[in-house]
Formats: structure tokens, C-alpha cells, sequence
């Protein structure tokens, strides 16, 4: 590998990127690269250089034609999506991610910043595959006509390639586990070096609090313990998107004092800010109703209880949130870029905010987990308001809260039903608008897919669950209906990667994946076409689902 020094471009790195970051993701490289020479696989990259010309993928769009019978062995050799794509596509794959990607929720780049790096060639080589792995599904390029899921798999790989040595040493399961390691490691939890540039400062802020704000959405699995505290973030919260993109410097509260209530409204600033503080609430739900029931033996209606406390802490929120008195529309068609269209970037954490909000009340109010409530409908309506109104809702975490939201509406629709009740036409579209959710984020995401699936298995057996919604009633809860309805509601579970078999509600047994999550397998074997739908006719097919309602 050429000296660091022989680089000219070199110069640029102390200031684009962090020198002992660079330094030791230069080292793994270097390290895994030597194995890789062992065994013919993969040469060295020095991040320092360009991409080599001979490293780049030969297009095999239909439109190319094929020149020669050693193009043809090359790509035979060649592992599909294991190099770099022309300069063209990677300009597009990079374009996309910033529309689609960047803070949907999770933001760890300026963007001006980081095309500077791009362009500079300062990029290590697994953000660069990530970045290519994360937005390869979603534009429609000719590259990747009818090859989309390939090119996510194949990029994905040459990412964790990067650091595979380091995964297998340390026996890593999961992504977030890693990540939330080298947080730690350089101490971005607490305040940046003030020496440091201010954009480079801002980016650790933002680095850390996304990591933050993907440990909070994956704790809603039971298999899963939260690993950073809310006590250990002394660091201050993000600034206003605005503010970022200026690069100028800004003074925001820390988390410890907007969860003490220390801070003036006015210093809570920026939607990014508020998805994370309402983030601090999902863990504490989270806590409460997947983690604690054999812990926490205070009744719900004490007032010195956690759900209490909670429900205290959610009120609050709502009142920053302002979520009756300003609709999602509103806040869309007040940031809009120039040319007319949502700036998504604003506009991607303000639904993160409220949807995750809604998803506390869904939580701490389940039928099952706790007490009888109705906040779920609001989930599937904000979506589709949001949709309508031209934002992106792409976020893979939607499908989870998308899917509990549509459960506790199915028990609602056919608990009214078995009273004799006729379901309200709110009730109807809010379950309808969560199908149809499901099944435009599958095509993009395999785990909503899957999600949408199970939702539609769970509608067939939620004729027996009204005695739940009736608060006069007796309800025993059986195992297999326990573990049923557990399988709707954890998050590692509703991600696993082995197929869910549907079953009718007559077999006496019911169709659940309990597996132990793998969020290495978060989008693997879990297409559409993985899972057959059975049964959905009901008992004697006389009974309606949720899909089968005609909206007027």
C-alpha cells in the first residue's frame, strides 16, 4: 500500500475525517487484506487512493454489448456486485441516498461534507459498499434492472468484508452491537474535541445519536437489552437541519436536561431533537411492557408506578410534539425546497416523531400487554397523510409500527363484530390503510413483507380475541395464544429469518415465529414470494378480514 505521505490527497484527511477513525479502519483493511491475498479473493484497498480502474464492475446492462470471450471469464471469476459500478451509477446511488436514506431516520453525514470526501477518494471502502447497499433499493436505474436484490446482497457482503475478521474475533451477532462498540470506543457519547472543525463536530453529534435512536427502535424486540443508557449520554443533542447544512456552530441542550425538564421550549430545536427524545420514551415502554413484568409489581393505576410515570412523560411530549393542534400536512408543506418538493430531510424525523410516539401509546396500551386503549389508528392514517402530502415514509422501523398498530386494529374490528357491533368507518380504513402500507413497503423492504403476511395470518385468528377489548369480560390467555400474540408485537421475532407457515383458525394451533432474532438476516429469505397465504377465508369462509372491506 503507497505511504500515507507519498499521498498528496493524504493532506485532506486530518481535515474530512478523524484521524484515528481513518487510522484504524486504514489497519483493518490492511490486516484483512493479507488474508484475502491468501486466498485469492480480494486485493488490498487503500482508502487513500482511487478505486482501481481493473476493480470496477463490467455493466452488464442489456444495452452493453459483450466485447469479448475474456469479459465473459472475467465476470465468471468476478462474484456479481463485488466492485465498485461505474462513476455514473455511484453518482446516482449516492444522489438517492440522501433522498431516501439520509435521516430516514438515522443521519451521519453533512452532505456537502461528505461529497467532499467522496470526491477526494477519503472514503474507507466498507462506507462506501454500505452506502451502495443502502440505497440500491429504492432507484430505478437500468444497472440493476431485475437485479436490485442481488446488487443490496452483493454490496452488503463486500461491506461486512471490511470488517469480517474483526466480527468474527470479537463473535458479534448483530450490527447494532458493533456500532454501539465503537461509540463507546471514541467516546462520542460525550462532548466532541472543541479543536475540532464544527461540521466534524456536528457529524460525531449526529453519528451518535442515530446509533442512539436505531438501539432504541431494535429494543423493542425480548430477545434484545438495551445497550447505552440514558444517563451515559452527556453529549449535547443535534442542531437544526438548517444550521447543519451552514455549518455554523450552535449551542443545544443535552438529553439530561429535556428528561429533567430543565430546558425552555424554545431550546428544543429541530425534529431530530424530538425523535430523539420521544426515542428515550420507546425504550422506557419498551422497558415496562417487554422486559419488567416480572420486576415491576406495582399496580398500573398507582400513581408512583413506571406506567404512570410514563404516561406522564408522553403527555408532555404530545405537548412539544403538537400532534392535534399541527397536522403532519402542515408541517410538510412548511418545509419545502425551492423547487415545490418536501425537503425530506426536515420532514423525515417530524414522522419518525410522531409515528414512534403513537407507538408508545400502542405499547403501554396494548390489549394484550397492559389495558384497553385506541391510540393505534393514529400510526396508518399519519403514514397515509404523510404519503399523500408527498414524504417519503420509507423507514424500515415503519413496517414494525405499522404492523402493531394493525393488530390491536383487528382485535377492535372483529371484537365489535362477535358484540354485535358494527365497526366505525375510521376503524375499517385505519385497518385497510395497514395492509396496504405493509404491502407497498414490502416491495423494498423483505420484513415488511413478511409483517404483512403475518398481519393478514393474525386477522384470521382475532375473532377470538374480543373477550380482550371487553373490560367486563374474563380472559384466560393460553401459551400458544400468549406466544401468537407475542409474535405481534416483538420486534426480533416479526424479523426473523425463517418463513411463517399460515395455518386456518380451525387447526387448533396457530402460526408463529418465535426464532431468536438475527439482525444480520434483517432482509434476507424474506421476499414476498417466501410465504403462502392459507386459510384467510376464516371459519366456514363466512367470516370478513380486514382486507375483505370495501372503503367507500
Amino acid at each position: 500500500m503507497a505511504s500515507v505521505t507519498a499521498n498528496p490527497l493524504a493532506a485532506l484527511a486530518s481535515q474530512f475525517g478523524h484521524p484515528d477513525l481513518l487510522q484504524r479502519l486504514s489497519t483493518i483493511e490492511a490486516q484483512l487484506a493479507k488474508l484475502s491475498d491468501q486466498e485469492g479473493q480480494e486485493q488490498r484497498f487503500d482508502f487513500n487512493q482511487p478505486f482501481p480502474t481493473q476493480h470496477c464492475d463490467i455493466p452488464v446492462s442489456p444495452t452493453q454489448p459483450r466485447s469479448s470471450t475474456y469479459l465473459d471469464q472475467a465476470e465468471s471469476i468476478t462474484p456479481p456486485f463485488s466492485t465498485i459500478p461505474p462513476d455514473d451509477v455511484v453518482q446516482h446511488l449516492v444522489n438517492t441516498c440522501f433522498t431516501h436514506v439520509h435521516n430516514q431516520p438515522y443521519a451521519y453525514f453533512q452532505e456537502e461534507h461528505y461529497r467532499q470526501l467522496f470526491s477526494f477518494m477519503l472514503l474507507p471502502k466498507c462506507l462506501t459498499f454500505a452506502i451502495l447497499a443502502s440505497s440500491v433499493r429504492f432507484p430505478d436505474h437500468e444497472y440493476f434492472s431485475g437485479r436490485t436484490h442481488d446488487a443490496m446482497e452483493g454490496y452488503a457482503r463486500q461491506a461486512w468484508l471490511c470488517v469480517l475478521n474483526v466480527a468474527q474475533t470479537t463473535n458479534i451477532l448483530a450490527i447494532i452491537d458493533f456500532t454501539v462498540r465503537i461509540c463507546q470506543d471514541l467516546q462520542l457519547m460525550n462532548e466532541p474535541n472543541p479543536m475540532l472543525p464544527i461540521v466534524e463536530q456536528e457529524e460525531r453529534i449526529r453519528v451518535f445519536w442515530s446509533v442512539y435512536l436505531l438501539e432504541k427502535l431494535v429494543f423493542c424486540g425480548r430477545a434484545r437489552l438495551p445497550a447505552i443508557a440514558d444517563e451515559d449520554c452527556h453529549g449535547q443533542l443535534p442542531c437544526e437541519e438548517e444550521v447543519f447544512r451552514t455549518g455554523t456552530w450552535k449551542q443545544n441542550p443535552t438529553l439530561h436536561r429535556l428528561l429533567n425538564w430543565d430546558a425552555d421550549l424554545d431550546e428544543i430545536r429541530g425534529y431530530f431533537t424530538l425523535a430523539i427524545l420521544v426515542a428515550s420514551a420507546l425504550g422506557r415502554c419498551a422497558r415496562y411492557v417487554l422486559h419488567q413484568r416480572e420486576i415491576d409489581d406495582t399496580l398500573p393505576w398507582d400513581s408512583r408506578s413506571e406506567f404512570a410515570a410514563i404516561n406522564s412523560f408522553l403527555l408532555l411530549i404530545e405537548q412539544h410534539l403538537q400532534v392535534e393542534e399541527v397536522p403532519i400536512q402542515d408541517i410538510i408543506s412548511q418545509n419545502k425546497l425551492p423547487t415545490g418538493t418536501p425537503d425530506h430531510r426536515v420532514v423525515g424525523h417530524a414522522v419518525l416523531a410522531r409515528i414512534v410516539f403513537h407507538l408508545c401509546r400502542c405499547l403501554i396500551g396494548h390489549p394484550f400487554l397492559l389495558a384497553l386503549r385506541l391510540q393505534n389508528l393514529k400510526i396508518p392514517s399519519l403514514l397515509h397523510s404523510a404519503q399523500e402530502a408527498g414524504c417519503h415514509v420509507d423507514a424500515s422501523f415503519y413496517a414494525y409500527s405499522t404492523c402493531v398498530a394493525g393488530s390491536i386494529l383487528s382485535m377492535f374490528i372483529h371484537g365489535k363484530e362477535s358484540m354485535a357491533q358494527i365497526p366505525s368507518q375510521q376503524l375499517l380504513e385505519s385497518g385497510q390503510h395497514s395492509l396496504e402500507i405493509l404491502d407497498k413497503m414490502g416491495h423494498f423492504w423483505d420484513h415488511a413483507a413478511k409483517m404483512h403476511t403475518q398481519l393478514l395470518n393474525f386477522d384470521t385468528h382475532s375473532q377470538g380475541f374480543e373477550k380482550m377489548i371487553d373490560p367486563h369480560a374474563v380472559f384466560d390467555i393460553s401459551p400458544d395464544l400468549e406466544t401468537l400474540l407475542w409474535s405481534m408485537v416483538d420486534y426480533g421475532s416479526m424479523c426473523g429469518s425463517s418463513r411463517t407457515r399460515s395455518i386456518s383458525p380451525g387447526d387448533g394451533q396457530f402460526s408463529v415465529n418465535m426464532n431468536s432474532p438475527s439482525f444480520f438476516n434483517f432482509d434476507v429469505n424474506m421476499t414476498p414470494r417466501s410465504f403462502k397465504l392459507s386459510g384467510a377465508e376464516g371459519i366456514n369462509g363466512a367470516r370478513h378480514t380486514m382486507r375483505s372491506y370495501v372503503m367507500s
